[in-house]
Parts: structure tokens; C-alpha cells; sequence
């Protein structure tokens, strides 16, 4: 599930089941090439949403893990080194890349409400683009990378699409989340 195609067109990663657990794994786009598994958590871990970056060298993907963590992930495709953007009890979904590779845009509920955030790759800073009441969802930056639709709740009920400037110098810096459960 969750296909993604590279930026080069010649592969797709996916989330493929495997015995209790779904891993991430990128195949080949040629008939019967094999799957190859890049990422593979704990047992009953799951792995969903693949992105690559621009330079299709990693994937960021969002991760269901032990003890009710919903993270986001990134895998170096030649190392097989995994970073972990968060590691929280927030729920942390649809990661996309900045046109230029720097940022990982995703929709996370750490502060109770649905917002926009970025993750600094450089400097592993994560920031808070958006600030909605009714939740932002599902970012992505237009392929310029001066702009970044979303969507978000409207009070009238349903979902409508929104779009800001990206400029780093207006995100909030994102409080840590607290866990009081």
C-alpha cells in the first residue's frame, strides 16, 4: 500500500505486509523485479506513507511503533541509517520533502490540534509552520517551493484546501510534546 514513485521514475516504495508487521521496501519498476526490504521496526511495527526526497537518495515515511508511537522516519537508501524526526506519543503522518531536500513537512497533533511542521534536516530543528484551530493535514509544497497546500477542517463541516508562503522565518518553533496519558 502507499505507493510512491522515485523522482527518477525508475523505482516505487511501499508498505508491504510481512508477518505481523508491514515493512518499507522499494522495488524496481520492471517486470518481476524483486522487492527490496529498506526498513523493518520490532515485531507488529508498521511502516506507512513513503516520500522520497529530491535526490531520491531517502525516504521518509511515517512509522506505527511499540508502545503507541505514530512517528516519522527517514532511511538513508545506501547506509540503511535510519533518523528519527520524532519520538513521541504524537500522531505524526504524510511526511513530504522541500523541492530543495532541507525540510520534512508532516501533520502531527502534539499540541492537541493538527498542525503543519517542518523538520530542519540540516540542523534536525523541528518548527511549526501553521497555526489553525481546526486541524492542517497532508502538506505539499508546490514544486517551485515557494508555496504549501494543505488541507484543514472547515467549521461549517468537511475540509477545504489552503495554501501559505514557505518562509522559515514566520514558522513558530515547535514546543515539545506532552504526554499526560
Amino acid at each position: 500500500r502507499d505507493p510512491s514513485v522515485s523522482p527518477d521514475g525508475r523505482r516505487v516504495a511501499f508498505s508491504m505486509n510481512e508477518h505481523s508487521e508491514s515493512v518499507l521496501a522499494v522495488q524496481d519498476m520492471v517486470p518481476d523485479a524483486p522487492a527490496q526490504v529498506v526498513w523493518r521496526g520490532a515485531r507488529f511495527d508498521q511502516a506507512y506513507q513513503p516520500a522520497w526526497s529530491p535526490d531520491g537518495t531517502r525516504i521518509a515515511f511515517s512509522a506505527w511503533r511499540d508502545g503507541g508511537f505514530r512517528d516519522i522516519l527517514i532511511v538513508e537508501l545506501a547506509s540503511g541509517q535510519t533518523t528519527q524526526v520524532t519520538s513521541d506519543r504524537a500522531i505524526d503522518m504524510a511526511p513530504a520533502w522541500s523541492k530543495d531536500g532541507r525540510y520534512v513537512f508532516f501533520d502531527s497533533d502534539r499540541t492537541g490540534i493538527s498542525n503543519i511542521y517542518a523538520y530542519d534536516t540540516g540542523d534536525r530543528s523541528l518548527f511549526q509552520v501553521t497555526n489553525v484551530l481546526g486541524g492542517a493535514f497532508q502538506a505539499a509544497p508546490s514544486p517551485d517551493g515557494t508555496r504549501l497546500a494543505f488541507m484543514s477542517a472547515v467549521p461549517n463541516g468537511g475540509y477545504d484546501i489552503y495554501e501559505v508562503r514557505l518562509d522559515p522565518k514566520a514558522w513558530l518553533a515547535a514546543h515539545d510534546y506532552l504526554d499526560d496519558k
